[in-house]
């Protein structure tokens, strides 16, 4: 299994510790320092840095584009778990899906472009947020799970999911 989260915390890490009792191989990309697991191989990615709204898209398009090179070149036919750490990481899971045989799983901690609406920025009615919301639906249509931490969270994703789709989400109380 390969987990992809750009900044792990003790929450991530429990649910690493849980799903690394299955068999491996396993690979936990991520841009922070965090716990070592035995018999898991760690790599390093760009680190997330929230000084400013800029920094920010900066490190979440390079720490995307370090794992996209990363899939490509060394993963073939693994599950991976997409957190929305960055936000935009989960949209390269269709494409492995369909030309590696990826399964790939999604949690979600935010959902996006909705907390950059309420941060100022960007737009509800831009195009940046509409092709946003399309590449997530795209995105968490094909995926074997979605999770969230509340209901309130997956009642807010099967609203803006397109009109017929019935997208099963597992919730994490927290």
């Amino acid at each position: 299994m390969i987990f992809i989260n750009q900044s792990v915390t003790d929450l991530f890490s429990s649910v690493i510790d849980t799903l690394f009792q299955t068999d491996g191989p396993h690979f936990v990309i991520a841009g922070n320092r965090f716990k070592h697991w035995q018999n898991v191989k760690l790599l390093k990615g760009c680190m997330l840095q929230k000084h400013t709204p800029l920094r920010r898209i900066i490190t979440w398009g390079l720490f995307t584009l370090q794992t996209f090179f990363w899939l490509l070149r060394h993963a073939r036919n693994q599950h991976v778990l997409f957190v929305t750490n960055p936000p935009m990481a989960m949209w390269m899971a269709p494409f492995f899906k369909i030309y590696r045989g990826y399964r790939y799983s999604v949690l979600i901690y935010d959902i996006y472009p909705d907390a950059l609406v309420v941060s100022g920025i960007l737009r509800e009615t831009s195009p940046i947020a509409s092709l946003w919301c399309k590449m997530n639906a795209l995105t968490l249509c094909g995926a074997e799970n979605v999770i969230t931490l509340g209901e309130k969270m997956a009642k807010t994703l099967r609203e803006q999911m397109p009109d017929g789709n019935n997208l099963e989400i597992a919730v994490i109380e927290n």
